[in-house]
């Protein structure tokens, strides 16, 4: 697969280290959210096996409330895969379903970790870039440590961290008291069933919750309506280059640099 077209199935933007490159930029962020406060969500379907919904929250004390964006992929029915991307998250190229940040990234913009689709690789392991790995593998999704990871997977890897929930339980056991707007992968299904959760304070955009109160969050019935939590879920993001674009002009756009994306297309 060339490296300059990357383009494989459900839209996942890079996650950027909490390094000197994430620097917000002075123009105010563009945020249309999904629905105005469903109760109950409405679930509005995008393509083949992809669907959203959207919700408020009650927050952690520090915000009233956050919004609570899911993209929920079928990967049966739908190619998870990651790209170049390196422009603002407000227009989705042709053929994709969504896109969204992918992972952290270095001052050179060059993925931290490892980021890869088959035998394309753009990142390599490396023990500061995240304590998970997403793994995309015909069509059931996981998320291994980082630690001894061996890389023998065909389709997506993408390293970042921290694992939010492990084995159905809180990944995260204190609160640090950074709060910033978050994206989340979740698992279903046994990994059948794939959420990508954006949350914000609606208020500031680039704040949300903390991944102790997230952590709590995601073991709990969802706010869309599921019954559970997720099985396991991995930390993309958190701050000014968390964003995502999705059909039909859906959005949350970032204010930090967001060089690679993973990205949502139907099959």
């Amino acid at each position: 697969m060339n490296r300059g077209v990357l383009a494989v199935a459900v839209g996942i933007a890079a996650c950027a280290r909490p390094a000197p490159v994430r620097r917000p930029t002075p123009t105010p962020p563009s945020i249309t959210t999904l629905a105005d406060r469903p109760s109950p969500p409405v679930w509005t379907d995008l393509a083949a096996g992809v669907r959203v919904a959207s919700t408020i929250v009650d927050g952690d004390g520090t915000s009233p409330e956050f919004a609570w964006v899911v993209l929920r992929v079928d990967l049966a029915q739908a190619t998870l895969g990651a790209e170049p991307w390196g422009r603002p998250m407000r227009e989705l190229p042709r053929g994709l379903v969504a896109a969204f940040n992918a992972g952290f990234f270095e001052p050179d913009l060059a993925p931290s970790g490892l980021l890869a689709v088959g035998n394309d690789v753009f990142g390599r392991l490396d023990p500061r870039a995240g304590s998970g790995v997403f793994v995309v593998d015909g069509g059931i999704a996981r998320v291994a440590p980082s630690t001894g990871f061996v890389d023998a997977a065909r389709g997506l890897r993408v390293q970042c961290g921290p694992r939010v929930v492990e084995d159905g339980a809180p990944g995260i056991r204190r609160d640090d008291g950074r709060r910033f707007a978050r994206s989340v992968l979740c698992l279903r299904d046994a990994g059948r069933t794939l959420d990508v959760i954006f949350t914000w304070d609606p208020s500031a955009p680039m704040q949300g919750p903390s991944l102790f109160t997230l952590a709590q969050r995601l073991v709990r019935p969802s706010p869309v309506g599921d019954a559970g939590g997720c099985d396991a879920a991995l930390n993309l993001d958190g701050g000014p280059s968390t964003g995502f674009v999705a059909m039909g002009g859906r959005t949350h756009a970032a204010l930090g640099p967001v060089p690679w994306a993973l990205t949502v297309r139907a099959r």
